[in-house]
């Protein structure tokens, strides 16, 4: 009887706190933004890096066990062909939803962090490659800086997210945006969301120059 007993407690332990590959850690569904704000010490490193010819807007990260995404990772800013974002997790498996600004979204599931490895867009999904093909350049001519580039695809019902981010386009300078070909309406605002240019349905089949003045 004494060992019928051990063993019914063993196995409520084992079912009601299964214990991990995560050292006893479990994020919560949906994780939280201040969870994170400080990584536990038994988090491991995990980049992403974007060689694909994409900016994306938003970036979710979620256990795989979670029905909800929570918060995204990148808040205001963007996250431009050839940068890399760097997270701490627990180990584990893990979704990752990326939305481009034009909200385009490529969900990646089943992602192991386990402390060695990491995720390459352009690795995990070709067609992002075909943005190589076209591109946007924004040359700035006002004596203000640009704070706010929206170029909206046909796809979406608005502009999208702000490509720039926590960026800005100075006076006298410029910044390239790459696109996948098609119809874009463009939008410059400065840093009080005031209209530079404004204009629609612009062809971008290649590579544009896009003067604001």
């Amino acid at each position: 009887m004494k060992k019928f007993s051990w063993m019914v407690l063993l196995f409520f332990l084992i079912v009601i706190f299964p214990v991990g590959c995560t050292g006893g850690q479990e994020l919560p569904c949906p994780i939280s933004k201040e969870s994170m704000e400080i990584p536990e010490k038994d988090f491991v490193a995990y980049k992403l890096q974007n060689d694909a010819c994409v900016t994306f807007c938003d970036v979710s990260i979620a256990p795989s066990r979670c029905n909800d995404w929570g918060f995204d990772w990148i808040g205001n800013d963007s996250w431009r062909t050839g940068e890399s974002l760097t997270v701490f997790l627990p180990l584990g498996k893990y979704d990752v939803l990326l939305e481009d600004c034009t909200d385009l979204s490529y969900n990646f599931k089943k992602q192991l962090v386990n402390g060695e490895n990491g995720l390459q867009v352009s690795d995990v999904d070709a067609n992002m490659k075909d943005g190589c093909q076209a591109s946007l350049t924004v040359v700035n001519n006002y004596d203000v800086p640009i704070c706010h580039m929206w170029i909206g695809a046909d796809h979406s019902d608005y502009f999208g997210g702000n490509w720039l981010g926590e960026d800005q386009i100075a006076p006298g300078e410029m910044s390239q945006f790459f696109v996948f070909p098609g119809l874009y309406d463009l939008k410059a605002e400065d840093c009080d969301f005031n209209i530079l240019r404004l204009e629609i349905d612009v062809l971008i089949e290649d590579h544009l120059t896009w003067e604001v003045e």
